[in-house]
């Protein structure tokens, strides 16, 4: 219902795009239980993944997930900015799949600049996450996007509807593709590309 074959198949393009072969590292911020990355990745050389959730259950079935890939394997229980903010480490590509949208603006920029920060010279920073449409605002975005919800879920119970209506009312943030492009340009990024874009669930990169 979020695109994600689609979307993830379009990470794992511009991984192989970039990368060209080479061995690579990569930090996953708010990885959950990794399910799709790890599919994205299988195949590729990446030597050493390392990724915050602050889940424990996810932690551990992500564990389960990204044994295949046979690279070494960091995962921290951490709150996946405050992991960010405290990182010493720098990594070719930082990945984060549906996170962000849950901080507030501030935090966001915060974001941009750490990953800033924590990428090599050559590297790429991968968002897939829920943004407003073009000329949306945020009670449209929510009137909409829940109408969606009710009409396409079929697979949902109803008490899980109301679960999944109730996150997206109480806990998403959600900003343009225009707003994240001001905010990775202030952080020092030269570039953001939009990779894919199905409704509201959207891909794009960009480059230190």
């Amino acid at each position: 219902y979020m695109f994600h074959e689609e979307i993830y198949g379009t990470v794992q393009k511009l991984l192989a795009e970039r990368l060209q072969g080479r061995t690579f590292s990569l930090l996953d911020l708010g990885c959950g239980d990794a399910s799709y990355i790890a599919r994205a990745l299988a195949g590729t050389t990446i030597r050493q993944y390392t990724g915050f959730d602050l889940s424990d259950t996810a932690i551990a079935i992500a564990e389960r997930n990204l044994g295949p890939l046979n690279c070494g394997l960091r995962l921290v229980q951490t709150d996946f900015l405050a992991g960010l903010i405290g990182n010493r480490e720098r990594y070719d590509v930082i990945f984060t799949g549906f996170a962000l949208h849950h901080l507030h603006h501030e935090d966001k920029q915060r974001f941009f600049q750490c990953c800033a920060h924590a990428l090599n010279k050559d590297g790429v920073l991968i968002v897939v996450d829920t943004f407003l449409r073009d000329g949306e605002t945020a009670m449209e975005y929510f009137k909409a996007h829940s109408a969606y919800i009710r009409d396409n879920w079929h697979d949902y119970t109803e008490p899980e509807l109301e679960a999944l209506l109730r996150h997206i009312t109480t806990q998403d943030i959600p900003e343009s593709i225009d707003v994240h492009r001001a905010m990775a340009m202030h952080a020092g990024f030269r570039t953001l590309s939009m990779g894919s874009a199905h409704l509201w669930y959207q891909c794009f990169y960009c480059e230190p």
